[in-house]
């Protein structure tokens, strides 16, 4: 299978008249490769002095001369390939050298013969090498032919069941393969007609006998129709019966496409059916098996059957379907307001069209849609109160004080609400504070106004009952109360958890009164400060956050019916005045002597040189801004403290408790206890 041989006298220089032949002989199923390590021979032009010649089969496969700088030896060229298992090598020199050639040194190896690497190896299918040979096998369903080259098949048995089909020859559209026998069977319900129809035809003949080679027959009940070959398709073959089969024979020869065949089939028909109001209908062949399927129009759901099928007797399953419109219920009541229906009741495209009591403005979407899922569009508006209005204008700026100060024009202030106190031990401006209603449920109001004072230790700081609270609201003068005062008991007290009712830090509380009340022009909300605008306390304390200080020298309101003058009786009607906010720092400086601190929960208003102020019986009342944008006021502070004794006194300021800094508080706790 391989060896080494080399000219006379290698490596000393080769003889003259030489001529030295060897024959190699490997096993069938390998050819031969030959490679020359050491080649110096005489060079001439086409080797016609010396040479080394190499035929195969008596025929010249290589002839070479020369040496590694001649330009008829490369390396490719010294490797020389045999067509066959056999070579002949023959090395021949001449009479004479003018120099030193050495001659050559060869080798040689048997290398196996790839037979599939032309045409195939002659296979049809695949054609697969090993050493020393080749053998042929076939794709899946095919079956080697006893020629062992020939791949043919066998597709016997083939039942179609369906109403329609396609019947394609074997490997079409490649050419049918050869020796083959296949039949397709037709079998449908009863009732059904078969049509068999020829697309595509091509099957090799002959010119004067009729279909001798390859052929196709069709059965068709009791009789055999055909056999048919050629290029032009049979007409049309209609069935007998629900069943047809078509036989197709192949011999070893030919190079054709084969055939396409489709079937069809007719059956019973029912009657015409016809698409429901507000709806579709898809499948339009009203015979035996047909199914036909309605839908709706978006917005309308099926009643009925959403698909009939043609039954053999001509009647369909099923009932007759109906599109009905879907229909979306009447939405969630508004409180506080209601809506109208514009279109067909609640059903599909219908619109409602919100609108809030007095008092009140919508927040959401003002008109909702049916939709065709049986849904209301968007999300469900609510009314809410519209807070810092009044029903009434106010005075212009009054330049009085809530000691002596102007008369607020009767119902300009609807929020503010008068708290009468009937508690034991609440030593606090004889039982009088104020308050702001927030909500139909809730007032705001200083924490020290529901708790009890004096010099028991036991109870000083305890929280009053709830029921020792009144509160009257659209109250103007007391002395003369309108028709349309309205009066609440106090169900429930919130107090700030960090109050403190020795330095009054965090006075602030809720209350929540026994029913809700009904606004009027005379009762209605104030705002609170604007959540937006809500930024962290500059000064560093653990205290919520908080909208930014009002600049000093900001003009805010005050109210109530305090006392007018120190020492001296409650005002009989509702005062309002105009009070200075005061730098921070500055308020401080004014009560750090006496030991009084400033907090973080607290801001000051008033004039250095005193003259108005909020004074004892105003407690829990509100500081209050107008928005510039909105022109709503909202309740900036309460009324707190100040020094006692001494209101509207110069350097000394009122104290108020920041409402901003406690938003999250209030809505927290009145959206827990509603």
């Amino acid at each position: 299978m391989g060896g080494t041989f080399h000219s006379p006298s290698f490596p000393g220089m080769y003889p003259n008249h030489a001529e030295n032949i060897w024959n190699i002989e490997v096993d069938d199923g390998y050819r031969i490769v030959l490679y020359f390590t050491e080649f110096d021979i005489e060079f001439s032009y086409q080797c016609e002095y010396d040479m080394i010649r190499v035929l195969s089969d008596d025929q010249e496969i290589a002839r070479h001369c020369g040496n590694k700088d001649s330009v008829l030896v490369t390396s490719d060229d010294l490797t020389v390939r045999s067509p066959s298992n056999r070579m002949r090598v023959m090395f021949i020199s001449d009479y004479s050298n003018e120099e030193r050639f050495i001659g050559f040194k060869a080798h040689y190896y048997a290398e196996d013969i790839d037979e599939c690497a032309t045409e195939n190896g002659g296979c049809d299918h695949y054609c697969h090498n090993y050493l020393s040979g080749y053998y042929c096998s076939c794709r899946a369903e095919y079956i080697l032919h006893t020629d062992q080259r020939t791949c043919r098949v066998e597709c016997t048995g083939h039942v179609f069941n369906q109403l329609e089909g396609i019947i394609v020859s074997p490997d079409y559209p490649l050419y049918y393969p050869k020796s083959s026998e296949c039949d397709w069977t037709i079998d449908v319900e009863d009732g059904y007609v078969i049509t068999l129809h020829f697309d595509t035809f091509d099957i090799e003949s002959h010119p004067e006998v009729n279909c001798p080679y390859d052929f196709i027959k069709v059965w068709n009940g009791d009789d055999y129709m055909g056999p048919f070959c050629g290029d032009v398709p049979p007409s049309d073959i209609v069935s007998v019966r629900n069943k047809m089969k078509i036989m197709f024979h192949s011999d070893y020869s030919g190079n054709n496409v084969g055939f396409k065949a489709v079937y069809s089939t007719i059956a019973q028909p029912c009657e015409t059916l016809y698409p429901p109001v507000n709806g579709q209908m898809r499948g339009g062949n009203f015979t035996f098996k047909e199914n036909i399927h309605f839908t709706c129009d978006t917005g309308y759901y099926l009643v009925g059957s959403q698909t009939r099928t043609c039954k053999d007797d001509g009647s369909w399953t099923g009932v007759k379907p109906q599109c009905k419109v879907v229909n979306c219920g009447p939405p969630p009541d508004v409180s506080h307001g209601r809506f109208e229906v514009m279109g067909d009741g609640f059903t599909y495209t219908s619109v409602v069209v919100y609108y809030c009591d007095e008092f009140y403005e919508l927040v959401g979407p003002s008109i909702r849609e049916c939709g065709p899922n049986a849904l209301w569009d968007s999300e469900n508006p609510f009314c809410k109160p519209i807070c810092g209005e009044a029903s009434f204008a106010p005075r212009d700026r009054p330049r009085g004080r809530l000691l002596g100060g102007h008369e607020a024009n009767e119902g300009s202030w609807p929020w503010v609400a008068f708290l009468d106190i009937d508690a034991p031990l609440h030593d606090i401006h004889g039982g009088i504070c104020s308050g702001s209603l927030i909500n139909e449920e809730w007032i705001i109001t200083a924490a020290h106004c529901v708790t009890n004072k004096g010099t028991n230790r036991n109870t000083f700081g305890q929280l009053i009952e709830s029921t020792s609270v009144r509160v009257r609201l659209g109250l103007h003068r007391q002395s003369e109360p309108s028709e349309h005062v309205m009066e609440r008991r106090v169900s429930e007290i919130i107090r700030h958890s960090s109050y403190n009712p020795v330095t009054f830090d965090n006075d602030i509380a809720l209350l929540h009164v026994s029913e809700p009340v009904q606004f009027s022009e005379y009762v209605r909300p104030v705002c609170l400060p604007p959540t937006d605008l809500i930024t962290t306390s500059e000064f560093g304390m653990e205290f919520e956050d908080e909208i930014p200080r009002p600049p000093p020298d900001e003009m805010a309101i005050i109210l109530g019916w305090g006392l007018t003058s120190n020492g001296g009786s409650r005002a009989d009607s509702l005062l309002e005045a105009y009070v200075p906010i005061v730098e921070q720092e500055i308020c401080r400086d004014v009560y750090a002597p006496n030991g009084w601190d400033i907090t973080a929960s607290m801001l000051c208003a008033g004039y250095e040189e005193g003259g108005r102020d909020a004074c004892r019986g105003d407690s829990g009342g509100p500081l209050l801004f107008e928005d510039p944008n909105t022109l709503q006021y909202f309740v900036y502070g309460l009324v707190s403290w100040g020094r006692p004794g001494e209101c509207a006194s110069p350097d000394s300021y009122g104290v108020y408790a920041r409402v901003s800094g406690h938003l999250y508080w209030i809505k927290d706790e009145t959206a827990i206890h509603r």
